[in-house]
């Protein structure tokens, strides 16, 4: 048990180190102050989207609802950008409002790891 947390926690870190320097160099080419620009919010919200569980479907949404943005503005839409970039979170608040109901928690969530502890 102890093992697979220290192995989640090490490879979840790596993840976002990596999801970072990808924005930074890939995605803009230059470091700029508010970057991640509530992007982290999305990803919590893409947890409890895939039931705990990673499936790609809800990253495949919210990824396309950025490629949407893009290519509206590329079509210069009448719609004010800043309307646009707001669509992700939007999205995000509907789909949150739509699996809270039946949204399930893992037992240990919050609860710290005491490796001493019995377990049951």
């Amino acid at each position: 048990m102890f093992l697979t947390r220290y192995a989640a926690i090490a490879v979840g870190s790596m993840l976002m180190a990596l999801a970072g320097d990808y924005l930074v160099l890939a995605f803009t080419g230059t470091f700029t102050e508010y970057i991640v620009s509530g992007r982290g919010w999305i990803s919590i919200a893409l947890t409890l989207f895939g039931r705990w569980s990673p499936i790609p479907l809800g990253s495949l949404l919210f990824s396309g609802i950025e490629v949407l943005i893009y290519q509206l503005q590329a079509m210069e839409v009448a719609i004010p950008y800043q309307f646009l970039l707001m669509m992700p979170f939007i999205v995000t608040l509907f789909i949150l409002i739509w699996v809270y109901k039946r949204a399930e928690v893992p037992q240990a969530l919050g609860k710290a790891y005491d490796r001493e502890a019995i377990e049951e």
